[in-house]
């Protein structure tokens, strides 16, 4: 199931899902890998489709993006 957010609420999102502040770097640093490795996709400006979740991943992607 792919989750539509523009990219402010994405961020935020990712925050949540980290357990950290929306103003930890880690957080964009995060997006920034997500998006390097695919999984985090625009499909329309400011839009992003979080996409191929699997448990345990978003934190190894948090340790690999620091």
């Amino acid at each position: 199931m792919a989750v539509f957010l523009p990219t402010d609420e994405a961020l935020q999102h990712l925050a949540l899902l980290s357990g950290r502040e929306r103003s930890d770097p880690a957080v964009v640093a995060l997006f920034d890998q997500l998006v390097l490795r695919g999984q985090l996709v625009p499909f329309v400006e400011g839009w992003w489709e979080l996409s191929g979740w699997r448990p345990g991943e978003l934190e190894g992607v948090l340790q690999r993006g620091r």
